[in-house]
């Protein structure tokens, strides 16, 4: 079968995972990006032309034209496509399932510039009825050896709302400040995806009939939940994953293909993540945690799902979180080979001990936040040369809490990675992709 050529074709350059099979046809441009749920110029049509005695297979986006000019600079030869009954005889592919993956002898591999907008793409995999999600990089790796060409026209516009487009959105009061939507139109865009991300303030009461909503409506594929829908959205989904249960709060709420609402919290998630991609070991460290309300109470319970062996959690003994923190913690130490400890705040002794001990100083109180803050949690001269210390803060991007740990010789992960983690763990789960976290950095901070 021709699939079966282009799968070991990309299996020998351990590409074999990137085909996606379907029951329903994706032969077109229109219809591939339907069931993939792209936008149309995100799909790589591969166009076949006679080349003197060769064929030359030439990817464009899907939004790209044939130059004519352009291609008879390049080829030396006007632009004649293959057949429809020739295609199969010297490419090895019907038509509907043209791809460069496993090709006849007598092919030619190109890669329009077309391309280049983007950093994933979906080009048939064989058949009428698959494609292969791969980054433009694996893309250039599956074809080689290929050669980059300027042969295309591109429209005047693009990146318009349609009938078809997908939605996200934020909800809770207030979200007119959220960072949320510029994080994932950007990565929308850079994926390709035909999806827009949008907030709306509203109250705890109008919280059912959302989720019936979401639940009934077609390409509406998900919602964050911010302050104060946390706690009080779940009671309206069927069913929660492990961290959302323990933690009692959602910040992601996904949708099955039954129309189940899942409520998932991924606040916890992304701080690991951070963590792990600024190179710290969270596996069997000791970790000191301050403030377990909010998005610390989602740290606690991530750390000890991912294997962090102690965690000594400091509240405001007086303070209402301490109590709900001693609570989890048990419910945690249940369910985990974690040690939790619970410890007053005031308690400067007791911090210095704990830190002088601890792999890992987190802060998940507010303090530090806010433009020229000059506060910090931690007296400086507590801070010990190769403690790990994450702050959850990320405006502003360097904390006196985090300049402090700098100078005394410490790692220092700041807040804004956690944000993007976690807003990546939320398009995982939506969609099932890799979110372009560094360019979206690059460009947005």
């Amino acid at each position: 079968m021709s699939i079966e050529k282009a799968r070991a074709h990309l299996e020998a350059r351990g590409l074999g995972d990137r085909i996606m099979e379907f029951d329903q046809s994706c032969a077109t441009v229109e219809l591939a990006a339907e069931v993939v749920g792209c936008k149309p110029n995100r799909i790589a049509k591969t166009l076949s032309f006679h080349v003197g005695d060769r064929v030359a297979l030439v990817l464009f986006a899907g939004d790209a034209r044939v130059d004519n000019r352009k291609f008879k600079e390049r080829f030396h030869t006007k632009a004649r496509m293959l057949g429809a009954d020739e295609a199969e005889a010297l490419i090895g592919h019907a038509v509907g399932g043209v791809c460069p993956f496993g090709v006849n002898e007598g092919c030619d591999i190109y890669l329009d510039e077309s391309l280049k907008r983007f950093a994933v793409l979906y080009p048939a995999a064989g058949t009428s009825a698959s494609v292969a999600r791969m980054t433009i990089n694996e893309l250039e790796q599956a074809c080689a050896p290929c050669e980059w060409v300027d042969v295309s026209k591109l429209p005047e516009y693009e990146g318009e709302i349609t009938g078809r487009t997908h939605l996200v959105c934020l909800v809770g009061n207030p979200t007119g400040h959220s960072l949320s939507p510029a994080i994932h139109n950007l990565s929308f865009e850079l994926l390709g995806l035909d999806s827009v991300y949008v907030c709306f303030d509203v109250e705890n009461s109008g919280l059912k009939g959302i989720i019936e909503a979401f639940k009934a409506m077609k390409r509406w594929d998900g919602l964050n939940v911010t302050m104060p829908c946390k706690q009080a959205v779940m009671e309206h989904l069927d069913a929660l994953d492990d961290a959302a249960e323990l933690v009692g709060a959602v910040n992601v709420v996904s949708k099955t293909a039954d129309g189940h609402a899942i409520g998932h919290n991924t606040d916890g998630v992304g701080f690991m993540t951070s963590l792990s991609e600024s190179g710290v070991q969270a596996k069997g460290a000791r970790m000191v945690l301050l403030g377990p309300g909010g998005a610390g109470s989602a740290i606690l319970v991530q750390a000890a799902l991912d294997g962090v062996a102690r965690i000594d959690v400091f509240a405001r003994a007086s303070g209402v979180s301490y109590e709900k923190a001693q609570a989890l913690a048990e419910r945690v130490m249940a369910k985990t080979n974690c040690v939790i400890q619970m410890h007053d705040m005031a308690r400067i002794d007791g911090l210095a001990s704990c830190i002088n001990e601890a792999d890992i100083l987190v802060n998940a109180t507010p303090v530090g936040m806010g433009e020229k803050c000059t506060d910090t949690p931690v007296p400086a001269d507590l801070l010990k040369p190769g403690l790990v210390v994450a702050d959850a803060i990320y405006h502003p991007r360097q904390t006196q809490l985090i300049r402090d740990a700098q100078e005394r010789g410490c790692t220092t992960v700041s807040g804004l990675g956690m944000l993007l983690a976690q807003a990546a763990a939320g398009e995982a789960i939506w969609y099932d992709v890799d979110m372009p976290v560094q360019e979206i950095a690059a460009r947005l901070f």
